[in-house]
């Protein structure tokens, strides 16, 4: 990262923040916890900075409570047509948090859809299959696959040990499950150079889901 650039993200406010506003929607920044280190992520790079927000949690993971109160205050100011669990980490390792904050999301101004941004795994770091208590809180789920080759999977996805022997297959399982309980669940792929696109695509309706390809942003952008 550019010098300039470094010092630039770093006189960016230092609280972090647990619900932050892109486009027409509000996300919650539940964890910087994460079993993986993709090759192309942001969280690095980017120096925990999302656009001008900062997503550097810490230890002080934020309570539904509390999130709650600030969607609502927010909401109030103004409204968001979607609630995305999404930050630099894996909102399944706070699955009671996300639950419970799901559910308020009918209850606030103009009624938004809700959203998590995974990548998979949540079945396996619960040690039990979580997909049915998504039914009714959630509109969409979107998991990052990235790829339709297991060995690539491990390359690009880098996962803890504890997940690498059967991490690519439980990932494909997940996302099977969730098209019983979610109305779109959707695969996802970075645009990475070595990632065969249309391979994942064609995974993701082997699995019953749709596909969207997201763009590899390796370069700090302010908006």
């Amino acid at each position: 990262m550019p010098l300039a650039l470094n010092v630039k993200i770093k006189l960016m406010k230092q609280h972090p923040d647990v619900v932050y506003r892109y486009g027409r929607a509000l996300y919650i920044n539940l964890t910087n916890r994460c079993p993986n280190a993709c090759v192309f992520c942001m969280k690095k790079s980017w120096n925990m900075r999302y656009r001008s927000y900062n997503l550097e949690l810490g230890k002080a993971e934020p309570e539904a409570p509390a999130i709650i109160d600030e969607l609502k205050r927010q909401t109030a100011q103004q409204q968001a047509d979607e609630i995305v669990f999404c930050g630099y980490g894996e909102p399944f390792y706070r699955l009671d948090t996300l639950l419970e904050t799901a559910a308020c999301a009918p209850k606030l101004p103009g009624k938004p859809k809700t959203r998590v941004n995974t990548i998979g795994l949540g079945n396996m770091i619960a040690g039990e299959d979580v997909t049915p208590k998504l039914k009714g809180l959630l509109d969409t789920i979107c998991v990052s696959l990235n790829t339709s080759s297991p060995e690539q999977w491990l390359e690009i996805v880098r996962p803890q040990p504890a997940f690498r022997e059967k991490g690519f297959e439980g990932v494909c399982d997940f996302v099977r499950r969730c098209t019983k309980y979610v109305p779109q669940t959707v695969v996802t792929a970075v645009e990475y150079p070595s990632v065969d696109i249309p391979a994942v695509r064609r995974l993701a309706a082997s699995l019953g889901a749709g596909f969207r390809a997201r763009e590899y942003m390796p370069d700090y952008q302010d908006k």
